[in-house]
């Protein structure tokens, strides 16, 4: 349940009062790969305690991952770059063609790093007549169609250590990391470039009363003031998993379920408020802003603006202020919450309007360009006088000659340029202000 992330520490952080809690992001595997697991991970998330999730792009129950994602936008998700497929009864193959990657079937190999029961199958015993540009080239497919489909896609990862198992592969996620904005949380260097552990059971964890009494005995090792990631891989024990398993490893369903089981355990709910431990997601871990100091001065200032808001009736839900590019005041109310994503409805303009802003300073366009210009192949059959004046001023300045607000027509149309430019343009851009989001 995911007010367990709404608790006594985030309550006396919104108050204003600095507090040094043990920040835990709870890291699940492999969504994408089964309909079980894609299930269990959603499960995991909205009953449960886990903050982040793993998508692997070349599995098979990746479109329902796609669907169920965007009816849970608040999940954090990174992409679970892969070179292997470890099943026996269900394989994977890579997005492009890299016939260096795979083995005589086309899948790629099972296991990482050599294996008795599968000799000769391993990404390390076949390294060496891999080719570095397939590597990179499905590596860049993978978070392209990831990209592609998932909004919230903020990280990378590795599937079975894809992400680390040479320098030279290394070095391409850490191009690929930079080149996507998508921090590289399974790279050598994470740990330290964004200053977590990782932990794991603190003890034995075969059983369910197994992984909760070592679960809870690690939580009772966390520093206050330091930050952890813990991973495991969610599941049920169902007929799908039942047949999912590989040499070595038989008891996939039978132990994934009690991942599952444990990551919705109020037990384990209770140990977590109890031990003022904050969740945290992969994207609070990596972005989250520094803070500076705030002073009485700044704090009677927004205390008499909020009072003058209150009056007005206005329902705000948080406040930020940064100078020389800390946070110097923040204050979150009603229903805004910092590890929870928010609705920005048409916040975004402004966001646009500096983008806009930007790409005129680097003199990548002009305000008097024509709209026209940059959508040739999603004009309709007939461009009116009216749309063919129009101007990126018209549309930063919502004067684009529409008598009516078109946006509704967001909710029937799939590709919203044409559905745009193809709309009823009464008047002449310029002449006339009409709200539009658009």
């Amino acid at each position: 349940m995911k007010h367990l992330k709404i608790f006594t520490a985030a309550a006396l952080f919104m108050a204003g009062i600095s507090v040094q809690a043990q920040d835990l992001v709870i890291r699940i595997d492999d969504m994408g790969a089964f309909h079980s697991v894609n299930n269990a991970s959603i499960d995991t998330y909205r009953n449960g305690i886990a903050t982040s999730v793993e998508v692997l792009a070349v599995g098979g129950w990746f479109p329902e991952a796609v669907k169920m994602l965007k009816e849970n936008p608040g999940l954090d998700v990174g992409i679970h770059l892969a070179l292997t497929s470890e099943w026996e009864n269900v394989k994977w193959r890579p997005l492009t063609h890299c016939p260096s990657l795979v083995d005589e079937n086309g899948y790629f190999f099972p296991m990482m790093g050599p294996n008795p029961a599968y000799p000769g199958q391993s990404v390390m015993e076949n390294a060496s007549k891999f080719d570095i540009k397939e590597i990179e080239q499905e590596f860049r497919a993978q978070i392209e169609l990831a990209l592609k489909h998932i909004p919230q896609v903020t990280h990378l990862t590795g599937h079975m250590g894809s992400c680390r198992f040479s320098p030279e592969v290394a070095a391409i996620v850490a191009k690929l990391s930079e080149e996507y904005c998508l921090p590289s949380m399974d790279s050598p260097d994470s740990k330290e470039k964004h200053s977590f552990q990782g932990v794991g059971y603190g003890g034995p964890h075969g059983t369910l009363e197994e992984k909760k009494a070592s679960f809870i005995k690690m939580l009772d090792k966390l520093e206050k003031g330091k930050r952890y990631v813990f991973l495991d891989h969610p599941a049920y024990n169902d007929s799908e998993m039942a047949e999912v398993w590989h040499i070595g490893y038989e008891t996939v369903a039978e132990d994934r379920q009690g991942v599952t089981d444990l990551l919705k355990s109020p037990e384990v709910k209770k140990a977590i408020e109890e031990k003022g431990i904050r969740l945290i997601d992969y994207n609070y871990l990596t972005k989250q802003l520094p803070r500076g100091e705030r002073s009485a001065k700044l704090d009677k200032a927004v205390e008499k603006y909020l009072k003058s808001m209150e009056k007005e009736e206005q329902d705000m839900h948080s406040i930020m202020i940064l100078k020389d590019g800390k946070v110097v005041y923040e204050k979150w109310m009603s229903t805004g919450n910092e590890l929870e994503p928010h609705v920005l409805n048409s916040v975004s303009k402004t966001f646009t309007s500096c983008a806009v802003g930007l790409a005129i300073s680097e003199g990548l366009i002009k305000l008097d360009d024509k709209v026209i210009s940059y959508f040739p192949d999603k004009l309709p059959e007939n461009v009116s006088e009216n749309l063919a004046s129009m101007t990126v001023r018209n549309l930063l300045t919502m004067n684009t000659g529409h008598e009516k607000d078109p946006s509704k027509l967001r909710n029937t149309e799939q590709d919203w340029e044409r559905c745009f430019l193809a709309s009823d343009l009464k008047r002449e851009p310029g002449t006339i202000f009409c709200y539009n989001s658009l």
